[in-house]
């Protein structure tokens, strides 16, 4: 396993190296204070959940974050006096924390309050474009240059307007001058962006597709007929979509695990619908299945669990993903080749999801 050993290293490397960035690099605002050290403090678990919410992720949890922020920095404010410019910043995060948690009037209250101390504030221009008071974010740029932060918040407004390419392009140049937890935040973003600026113009049923953080078998099926001709033998060079597509891919065996299971692994093949939610293990089966497939090597499909039941101990290199799964050798084998990864350098997280973007990547390395 050379290259899961090395995707461990690399992990380890990259971990350190975050850290002492974190430490040497990141910038904290000018005034090297409590008040900003708090300020960052906020403006950083902002960050996080706003990012979040971009990439629709739970409201329940968006909603818990912000009310976290909202009333930290409400008991900041009235037990002590930050001079107008923090004050401001302060309350136009405030406010933005009141509209990710859906209080409009609330958020424009913050930004009428935070106007007054401090219009200019970048933080206080930012809260004014999301709440569609300030309509020109390229009239505040040359005021702040070297900014990150209005570079970010214009790579977010041409996401939202689905010019993808150039919203990559200006998160790549607001990371550059940002601290690490911004890039940490909106990379997922930008990563959506600089796959989704490839998507075939003016194909919005494909787009859609690849926007989804989650994927049912059939739209994991969909994606990969767009992106690959691999499926053309299983539809006789057809274009099927739905209900269709996925018979199609069960009869073909596309959808089976190869491996076998033991008796402490409950099998999934059976339950299985063009509904069911795709999970990295149910992507890395599919993926696996489709790259061997017509081989006319059947063994190849299982060589890795072959192999490793002859060591002793007979274990799994991957601590979640035991020796007797039925998924094993799909599993060895994306990571293998480099399809899919282990998100922390050891463990593949079976049950994790698979969003659009994330699938359309990992199908094109089969083409």
């Amino acid at each position: 396993m050379k290259r899961l050993a090395l995707a461990a290293s690399a992990a380890a490397v990259l971990l350190l190296s975050s850290c002492m960035t974190l430490q040497h690099v990141t910038p904290l605002p000018a005034e090297d204070t409590e008040d900003a050290a708090f300020s960052s403090e906020m403006e950083a678990r902002l960050a996080a959940v706003d990012a979040e919410s971009l990439q629709g992720q739970s409201a329940d949890g968006i909603q818990s974050a912000c009310r976290f922020i909202i009333d930290r920095i409400e008991q900041k404010l009235s037990l002590t006096q930050p001079d107008k410019g923090a004050a401001a910043r302060l309350t136009a995060l405030q406010g933005r924390a009141f509209l990710l948690a859906g209080n409009k009037a609330q958020a424009r209250s913050c930004y009428e309050r935070a106007k007054k101390k401090n219009g200019d504030d970048v933080m206080v221009i930012i809260l004014g474009r999301r709440l569609g008071t300030v309509t020109d974010l390229d009239e505040a740029v040359p005021r702040h240059e070297g900014d990150g932060r209005l570079l970010l918040e214009k790579a977010i407004t041409l996401y939202q307007s689905g010019s993808y390419a150039d919203a990559a392009g200006y998160f790549d140049t607001a990371f550059l001058s940002l601290p690490l937890f911004y890039r940490q935040a909106y990379k997922p973003l930008r990563d959506t962006a600089w796959s989704l600026k490839n998507a075939v113009s003016g194909d919005a049923a494909f787009t859609k597709l690849l926007r989804q953080d989650t994927l049912s078998l059939v739209q994991m099926l969909e994606i990969a007929e767009h992106t690959t001709d691999l499926l053309n033998v299983y539809t006789g060079g057809e274009i099927l979509t739905g209900r269709k597509l996925y018979t199609a891919a069960e009869q073909s065996g596309l959808l089976d695990s190869v491996s076998g299971t033991g008796d402490s692994v409950p099998a999934v093949s059976r339950v299985l619908s063009a509904d069911t939610t795709v999970t990295r293990l149910l992507c890395a089966r599919f993926l696996w299945n489709l790259k061997n497939s017509g081989s006319g090597n059947a063994a190849a499909s299982v060589k890795y669990s072959q192999r490793y039941r002859k060591k002793i101990p007979a274990v799994s290199p991957v601590p979640d993903v035991p020796l007797d799964s039925e998924d094993f050798d799909a599993v060895i084998g994306t990571v293998e080749n480099e399809l899919l990864v282990l998100p922390d350098g050891r463990n593949f997280n079976p049950g994790g999801t698979v969003s659009g973007v994330e699938f359309n990547e990992s199908v094109k390395k089969l083409r």
